[in-house]
Parts: C-alpha cells; sequence; structure tokens
C-alpha cells in the first residue's frame, strides 16, 4: 500500500461484529418473551423490513425514529403488542449480544499491536444497542474511539457525519483516512461522499454483484487480506 494512512474507520456489523446472527438471536427472543414459537419465516420476514428500512434511512427518505417505529408494524397488528415495546424488547435483547465475525478478534489484535493507525469504530445505530454489543464483545480495547451515527446526528453516508469525525480528529486532510465496511450503499458511499479512500470487505469473500456507481479502492476478501493490504505482520 502506497498511502499514508494514519486513521482506520472500520465499519462494525459484517466487518468487525455478526450483525445477522445477533438479529436472530435478537429477534426470537422477543417471540420467546411473548410465549410464542420463533419461525425462520417470522425472522425472515421481519430482517427484509429491517433491512429496507435501514436502507432508506441511509437515502435520507425516513429518520431514526421512524424506522424504530415502523419496524415492527406488521408484527404488532399480529401479534397485538404495542410495537415500542416490541422494539425496546429487540434493542435490549441485541444490546447484549457479542457475535463476533470469526477471526475479527484477531485481526483487531494484530492491528493494535503494530501500532501503525490509529483505530476507529464508526457505524450507524442507536447509542445503547452499539455500546451493548461492543461491551459484550470486548472489543473496544482495540479501538481509539467510537463514532456513533445516533450521538453524531447524522448516518452514513451522509458527509456530515465524516466530516464530525474529522473535526474531533482535528485533521481534515482525508488522505489520512480509510474507510473499511462491507455496506456499499453507507460505508462506501459514505467514503466516496466525503472524499475518502475505502476498503470494500467481506468477511466470506462473497462481493455484491452490482458496483456500478462506487469508487472502491481495494478489496479485502478476507481478514488475511485485509491485514496484507494495510502491512500489518
Amino acid at each position: 500500500m502506497d498511502r499514508n494512512y494514519r486513521y482506520l474507520l472500520l465499519d462494525m456489523d459484517m466487518t468487525l461484529l455478526d450483525f445477522k446472527k445477533s438479529e436472530k438471536y435478537a429477534f426470537a427472543g422477543v417471540m420467546e418473551s411473548l410465549g410464542l414459537r420463533f419461525t425462520e419465516y417470522d425472522h425472515s420476514r421481519f430482517s427484509h423490513v429491517n433491512e429496507e428500512l435501514w436502507k432508506r434511512l441511509e437515502k435520507g427518505l425516513i429518520n431514526r425514529g421512524q424506522l424504530l417505529a415502523t419496524r415492527f408494524g406488521i408484527f404488532s397488528e399480529e401479534w397485538g403488542v404495542d410495537p415500542a415495546r416490541l422494539n425496546e424488547m429487540f434493542i435490549k435483547n441485541l444490546a447484549a449480544r457479542d457475535d463476533k465475525l470469526p477471526g475479527a478478534e484477531d485481526f483487531l489484535k494484530a492491528l493494535k499491536a503494530c501500532g501503525k493507525y490509529r483505530i476507529y469504530i464508526a457505524t450507524n445505530g442507536p447509542v445503547f444497542t452499539v455500546m451493548g454489543r461492543i461491551n459484550a464483545s470486548d472489543l473496544a480495547k482495540y479501538a481509539d474511539g467510537i463514532y456513533i451515527s445516533e450521538k453524531i446526528g447524522a448516518s452514513k453516508p451522509d458527509p456530515a457525519f465524516f466530516e464530525y469525525i474529522f473535526a474531533d480528529l482535528g485533521d481534515h486532510d482525508t488522505s489520512h483516512y480509510l474507510m473499511i465496511g462491507d455496506r456499499l450503499s453507507s460505508d462506501i458511499k459514505g467514503a466516496n461522499n466525503a472524499g475518502m479512500d475505502c476498503v470494500l470487505f467481506a468477511h466470506d469473500g462473497i462481493f455484491p454483484e452490482d458496483i456500478q456507481g462506487y469508487s472502491i479502492n481495494y478489496f479485502a476478501g478476507s481478514y488475511k487480506e485485509l491485514q496484507d493490504l494495510l502491512e500489518v505482520p
């Protein structure tokens, strides 16, 4: 790598933590608390709605309050439970999950030990949920800081999210930053919007088929590839 990066901005979900696994168990916990039998069908429906709402949030079509208020809408009607209560139960369950992606901690440990970069987690999400999961997974010890959209008041890919980080770190030279994440619509587009370089990361080696319209500087299909790219022993 021939660039002089100083700061690594690491996405959290599906870059360090397994959101898909955490979401499933958090949703199952909601059903169990209500005395309902968990089904893959119900989880699939929720996961689809949740994903679509996050995409709408990233596009600026809805705000965080609308997302949280509506993602349990269909289940609220079917189960006769207030959607706010369902969402509260889900968030509490999710915040307790410590589902690290295989290899994530070893990667962070090597990254921290090399001392070449300052490491920051930069993620969209509610502060309570994000910090709960980071603390449960014990990943905070590897990070020099954590930036959360709810606290910042802007979500990736909004340039304001990254401008907050630049101001907080006192360095507005975007050539010093590298965004690493799995999500085209937030991580990669966000880096593009902010004028930063980026890595499209796929922990399982499976990249999105359609990357048209995105500027991607590097690809990494495993933590080993990411480590080699960053020249971390």
